[in-house]
């Protein structure tokens, strides 16, 4: 794998963010958007939020955060679906079934799977704290390139 040099980071409210229409278990989630322009092997992408402790002055904590990692899949080849039909595919999570978590997680092509290769493209980031307070976020792509980030597709 070569080294991830590039980093990229987005800083946002939950006030400020998309809510998505594809919760992550049914809890409220938000949706950031990123731009790959050139075919990649891995990424490295991180998430912290924050929310500010109540009877601390103001101080912030951090709170455990979910995320997905979805990429855009152009699926009119298929016989069924209308041409120009694309759809948002999972490719990787920060969490496993028993809900352990990563504070980062290392997405990487995978040769046998065309979806779950990094190729140019609209990828879509989907996170979730469970929790109704609002906070601060801030992600983090570790790549080879320049990657964009966008509040809306």
């Amino acid at each position: 794998m070569a080294e991830l040099t590039r980093v990229t980071r987005h800083t946002g409210t939950s006030a400020g963010a998309v809510e998505s229409a594809h919760p992550i278990d049914r809890g409220k989630t938000y949706e950031l958007y990123f731009r790959m322009d050139q075919t990649d092997e891995c990424l490295k992408v991180g998430l912290t939020a924050k929310t500010v402790a109540a009877g601390l002055g103001g101080a912030h904590r951090i709170v455990i955060s979910y995320f997905a990692v979805d990429k855009l899949v152009d699926i009119s080849a298929f016989q069924s679906v209308a041409p120009g039909k694309s759809v948002y595919s999972e490719i990787g999570r920060n969490f496993d079934h028993r809900w352990n978590r990563e504070r980062e997680l290392l997405v990487c092509s995978s040769r046998e799977d065309p979806i779950k290769k990094f190729t140019p493209g609209l990828y879509k980031i989907r996170f979730t704290t469970f929790s109704p307070a609002p906070f601060s976020f801030e992600v983090t792509i570790h790549s080879r390139q320049a990657i964009r980030f966008f509040d809306r597709p």
